[in-house]
């Protein structure tokens, strides 16, 4: 009988056996307080049996979203209508307001060897909102299509592949949720993205999302992210403070491109060596069950002019282990590939303050993942301390404005490379009213000595229609997070309109 060996990989680590335990006093501390908050005003009105709500606490008063009664909704020519619909009550009427946008992107990669053999990709963007708003409660839809979501992969490959169709289906759900407006607190309950701290574009105690690298150099923040179902309880504490409390049942990991420009790296290397080796039976684990769920509490306060929270987490460190077990010394036959995902608490703290004309914002966050003597490959699994500070400010000259920020981590138990810190800078203006927006941005990988250089140029053409264009700039050291894109420079022009 020959005995299985496990072997790590160089960018995942191996997985020791551990015993997970069901957080069962979380469930009960969690399900117990929401209790206790559903509980005071749901018997607040016993005596006269019924079910107190105030629509005036809710962000969509009657004045603001009057509809002329003259107008009697929206009709088409088929003699289709959308109207108002009058509640029972002294309230005002509820109605559906929706907007979207429509967008042309095409990105050509340059070759500066053989400026006619750069490659070239069109795609479109498609996005609706649909929100419906009653007296005391919310349901909110927004679905986008973005057709470069699948990596540069063929396009043939895409449209005939029907995992890739039914992948398509749902990436396509941005929010997809409810929410219900009571006396002491507001319940919203589906899918969304929820971003906590104070960092711009960069945070380390917003914990809540899982996120797509499909293209993430390239989009914003909030389009990184991936919509997660949550069931989250706000209640405010007097007029300056603010608890949230949130339950994810789902854990969905992060995900990274398999194929194409913009496949990181380490995932390259794997696959490469891989390759070598006759196919292995792959394990993916369970995270659907009651033991995943995670946790999350956030408590804001505006202390005059300091805007400050704390945030605790309880869920999972997003990348996964790795283990690989073979009958024999590499290169073998692999048995099998397991992948898991350990346990993680997150304590932070985020606050901003406008000090001397300074806009001035930071996180810092104490991760405490299960790896307490630091033997795992996979820098993430580690205690670490990471954090975010930065600030913004308006220039003498014209409409600049500056904007710097840092964001990086301290490992504690590594014994070689404990730092990794990206500083960034954005140089904005604006002229001709607000009509044509330069900005000049640049991001540095301290460790690694990388470089990204993004110049950027904004027009408003007509109505709501814009004009971006902009290029990109990569190159350093390959095993930094820009320098391995050192080959992907590129220029992009997008058009795109914003309907209301």
């Amino acid at each position: 009988m020959k005995k299985n060996q496990q072997h790590k990989s160089s960018y995942l680590p191996d997985i020791k056996s551990k015993q997970r335990t069901q957080p069962v006093g979380w469930i009960s501390l969690f399900l117990f307080l929401c209790f206790l908050i559903i509980a005071g005003p749901a018997f607040a009105d016993e005596d006269d049996g019924s079910f107190s709500f105030v629509a005036e606490d809710a962000a969509w008063n009657d004045q603001e979203q009057d509809i002329d009664a003259d107008s009697g909704g929206f009709d088409d020519a088929a003699g289709f209508s959308i109207s108002e619909s009058e509640f029972s009550g002294d309230s005002g009427a509820s109605r559906l307001e929706w907007e979207g946008d429509v967008g042309a992107i095409i990105r050509a990669y340059a070759d500066y060897d053989a400026p006619a053999g750069g490659t070239v990709s069109a795609y479109p963007t498609v996005g609706l909102n649909l929100t419906y708003t009653g007296d005391n409660s919310e349901a909110a839809a927004e679905l986008r299509f973005n057709r470069n979501w699948n990596y540069d992969t063929p396009s043939l490959q895409q449209d005939l592949a029907p995992q890739n169709i039914s992948w398509y289906l749902q990436r396509m759900i941005e929010k997809a949720y409810l929410r219900l407006f009571y006396d002491n607190f507001d319940l919203q309950v589906g899918y969304f993205k929820e971003v906590w701290g104070t960092g711009d574009q960069s945070h380390v105690v917003d914990p809540l999302n899982p996120f797509d690298y499909y293209d993430f150099v390239n989009n914003d923040y909030i389009d990184r992210k991936v919509s997660e179902f949550m069931c989250k309880v706000d209640v405010p504490l007097g007029l300056m403070g603010l608890l949230e409390l949130v339950y994810v049942p789902v854990f969905t990991p992060d995900s990274s491109p398999l194929t194409g420009k913009w496949m990181p790296k380490s995932l390259q290397d794997i696959s490469d060596a891989l390759q070598a080796v006759p196919p292995a039976e792959l394990v993916r684990p369970d995270t659907r069950t009651l033991s995943d769920g995670q946790y999350a509490a956030r408590l804001s306060w505006t202390l005059g002019g300091l805007d400050i929270a704390g945030t605790y987490y309880y869920g999972f460190v997003r990348a996964p282990y790795v283990e690989i077990t073979a009958s024999g010394p590499l290169p073998a036959d692999f048995d099998k590939i397991s992948l898991s995902y350990d346990r993680l608490h997150i304590f932070g703290l985020d606050a901003a303050v406008v000090l001397a004309g300074f806009n001035l914002r930071g996180e810092a966050a104490y991760y405490m993942g299960e790896d307490f003597e630091g033997s795992d490959d996979l820098r993430e699994n580690n205690h670490s301390i990471q954090y975010v500070a930065g600030f913004d400010r308006n220039l003498p000259l014209g409409n600049l404005n500056l904007n710097v920020q840092t964001i990086g981590a301290y490992f504690i138990n590594e014994s070689e490379d404990p730092t990794r810190n990206i500083v960034s800078a954005a140089l904005t203006d604006s002229w001709n009213n607000d009509r044509i927006r330069p900005e000049v941005s640049a991001s540095y990988g301290v460790e690694d000595e990388d470089w990204m250089i993004r110049p950027n140029l904004n027009f408003t053409l007509v109505d709501d229609m814009t004009l971006e264009i902009e290029y990109a700039i990569f190159f350093g050291d390959e095993a930094g997070r820009f320098g391995q894109f050192d080959e992907n420079d590129y220029l992009e022009i997008r058009f795109s309109h914003s309907f209301f």
